[in-house]
């Protein structure tokens, strides 16, 4: 919350110094609190810091204010008509605040006319207009509409602020499992509380899990009978989900094998899957804390950044995970094998 309350704080300063823009392009993962950043922006701009500034707040908050505007996606691209009118709009002086705030929410889904109907108000925005867009990965946003806004990153939450927030939130659910959501979630307090609320995606990365931590216990193939998590991945956010939980667990085990390597100790709140804390430990003292085999393992964690960047060009789910779970298990097996 902290440093979201700074970043609203110096873009005012910037803009009260004369160094402000017209067009921000603000970049953070979904669910970081671009949402609060933005309303709170919007509110100074468009009423100072006179007494009407609650009221313009509240209006934007429930967006039933005349002078802002936020632009959604129907569907997976922004479309030509969801921009066409804006020109009109703007051709207008606002009608209750000193300026009009128009933010485009997944920016970076604009289809290329989109962009270039948009790239008309950008380049001779009326002085009474500030425009606000919203994405997480600012290289997929056109370079002729990213020259013309001022990039701000907005950073990720930390993971005890959102843990915090969910332990508030959801009072019932066990620690380890607050942690894992806020652990999972890469920042997004959306991400960890739709975690937390789908049953279906909690047991589909425990499954995930239990198969990944049995092919580290096991010098040899695993059994297929740890393969049926694969069939309950259908979409690509568990695809995603699966190989963050699988990185997760690859920083607990190095975390657990360094600790015991320098005699130090650690507590469960430092990992992403303290219930699994036993089961890796175990593994380590089998292996030794200088195994080549353990150090094959943890080598894996370039394969599952590929995986990851696979999945955002549309490779196919279920064959992307069942291939990589096989090499993974196939090159360790390998590998390992010669020091057995």
């Amino acid at each position: 919350m902290q440093r979201r309350e700074e970043l609203v704080k110096r873009l005012l300063a910037s803009e009260c110094s004369g160094r402000g823009h017209h067009a921000y392009l603000l970049s953070g993962p979904a669910g970081a609190g671009l949402q609060s950043v933005i309303e709170q922006l919007s509110a100074y701009w468009m009423a100072g810091t006179d007494a009407s500034f609650q009221l313009t707040r509240s209006k934007i908050q429930q967006r039933i204010h005349p002078d802002f505007i936020w632009i959604q996606p129907e569907g997976r691209t922004l479309k030509v008509d969801e921009i066409r009118g804006l020109p009109r709009q703007l051709s207008y002086a606002p009608l209750e605040a000193k300026k009009r705030v128009i933010v485009l929410s997944d920016a970076e889904k604009m289809s290329v006319s989109a962009a270039n109907a948009l790239l008309k108000s950008l380049e001779e925005p009326p002085d009474s207009a500030r425009f606000v867009l919203l994405v997480e990965d600012v290289n997929r946003v056109l370079e002729t509409i990213r020259s013309r806004c001022q990039l701000v990153r907005v950073p990720a939450m930390l993971r005890e602020d959102i843990a915090k927030e969910l332990r508030n939130q959801f009072p019932s659910f066990e620690e380890h499992q607050v942690l894992e959501a806020a652990a999972l979630a890469s920042g997004s307090q959306s991400r960890a509380e739709a975690y937390l609320e789908s049953d279906e995606d909690q047991k589909l990365v425990h499954r995930s899990l239990t198969a990944l931590l049995k092919s580290w216990q096991n010098p040899y193939m695993v059994p297929s009978s740890v393969f049926p998590f694969l069939e309950a991945t259908k979409r690509f956010d568990q695809a995603s989900l699966i190989l963050q939980a699988w990185t997760g667990q690859l920083s607990d085990l190095m975390r657990i094998r360094e600790s015991k390597r320098l005699g130090l100790q650690y507590e469960d709140n430092e990992l992403v899957f303290a219930r699994h804390r036993n089961v890796v430990e175990g593994i380590v003292e089998s292996e030794g804390v200088g195994s080549p085999r353990l150090q094959v393992i943890l080598d894996r964690s370039e394969q599952i950044a590929t995986a990851l960047r696979a999945l955002d060009g549309n490779a196919n789910v279920r064959l992307l995970l069942t291939t990589l779970f096989i090499e993974l298990q196939a090159r360790h097996v390998r590998e390992g094998s010669i020091q057995l």
